[in-house]
């Protein structure tokens, strides 16, 4: 039964044209259509149930990342402030640090969120190696920490987020990994220009998704006061 299960999976992907099927078993990505074979392998995701303490230990793990990248731009910003003739990479890094902390925490927001969720169902899907994709043999990985990938490699835009067939409790942790950026030296002026274009977006899209949550909120209260 479950050998028939996966040859109808693999029946009703291969009419995608972004896909090639190979042996029953293998996905070649042919074109960067992400967002129809991520939630296509939704499909064959594994849900896991953590406990308390995992969840405590995966939000401690990421709360850790959060407070490293915090203190590190705490740390250089303090440097560039004291050099006598900042170059115009570091002047223009030091101008939009105060952007990297309001994404930290803004990102702390939503992983708070996701920790207190009731839901604590966590989603894996087949891995995906080099456009290869083993759906039927295959270790499987985080949905969120797979998506986060995606973007932090400019492989998808951040409008391209709400496309993927997430829960809240999914874009909750994802919002929070959004907020880690990468540690830059300052030295390179396109890498910091690269840092501060990722930060902006980032925290606009984060930030639209804090209204809407804060909106969705309020409406909720006043059904419930309404009922009462």
């Amino acid at each position: 039964m479950k050998k028939n299960n996966e040859i109808d999976f693999v029946n009703k992907i291969a009419h995608y044209k972004c896909f090639s099927i190979v042996n029953d078993e293998y996905i070649i990505v042919k074109y960067t259509d992400y967002i129809s074979l991520y939630n296509f392998l939704l499909n064959k995701s594994k849900e896991i149930c953590y406990d308390d303490e995992t969840i405590n230990e995966i939000y401690k793990r990421i709360t850790d990342d959060m407070d490293s990248t915090f203190n590190y731009y705490y740390n250089l910003q303090d440097k560039i402030e004291e050099m006598l003739y900042p170059g115009e990479s570091f002047y223009i890094l030091i101008i939009n640090i105060s952007k990297i902390y309001h994404l930290i925490d803004l990102g702390r927001f939503f992983l708070d969120k996701w920790k207190s969720d009731k839901n604590k169902i966590i989603r894996k899907i087949p891995v995906i190696n080099d456009k290869v994709c083993n759906i039927i043999n295959t270790d499987f990985k985080y949905i969120v920490s797979s998506i986060d990938s995606l973007y932090k490699e400019n492989r998808i835009n951040i409008c391209d987020i709400d496309l993927f067939d997430l829960n809240d409790y999914e874009m909750f942790n994802l919002l929070g990994l959004f907020s880690i950026v990468s540690k830059i030296s300052g030295y390179d002026k396109s890498e910091v220009i690269i840092l501060i274009n990722y930060v902006e977006e980032t925290y606009n899209y984060m930030l639209k998704k804090y209204e809407e949550y804060q909106e969705e909120n309020k409406n909720n209260f006043k059904e419930k006061n309404n009922d009462i």
